[in-house]
């Protein structure tokens, strides 16, 4: 019987690994969501991904975007069991596209950042700047990515 005992302890601790949910509205009327996971293939037209790591881009495909955003705004997405990280991303060749808002949900309730303009402060321009990124710490944490947000 207490052979059992390690087996059950694993299962448990699998079992109790976190998961996170990225999901994606878009009010603009024309583009196709995409999530860029890596290190998988994009999924043009998600509006919803759960997994127990995520590491993406989400990006709204007006036609002019890369495969990976470029030339679009693109929200960066890190999701781990320690830390769950989130930013508008403007770096080159990433480029504000249409406006875009995020926020926490299932811990750190709405927590997040907009950018509405190409002019908005809440997005990273240079890869050493930190202003415009998010954190939370909640286990379950999840993201609601907005494009054109009311």
């Amino acid at each position: 019987m207490l052979s059992f005992l390690p087996m059950i302890t694993i299962l448990f601790a699998a079992s109790a690994q976190a998961l996170h949910t990225v999901n994606i509205t878009n009010n603009c009327g024309y583009g196709v969501p995409t999530l860029d996971k890596f290190p998988s293939t994009t999924s043009a037209g998600t509006q919803s991904f759960t997994n127990s790591t995520i590491q993406a881009g989400a990006f709204l495909d007006t036609g002019y975007c890369g495969t990976t955003g470029g030339g679009c705004t693109t929200v960066d997405i890190t999701m781990n069991d320690m830390l769950s990280v989130v930013v508008v991303d403007l770096i080159p060749p990433h480029m504000f596209s249409v406006p875009v808002a995020f926020s926490y949900f299932n811990g750190c309730d709405g927590v997040g950042a907009s950018c509405l303009s190409s002019g908005c402060d809440n997005a990273i321009r240079d890869p050493p700047e930190t202003s415009g990124i998010v954190t939370c710490t909640a286990d379950d944490a999840g993201v609601l990515i907005t494009f054109c947000p009311p």
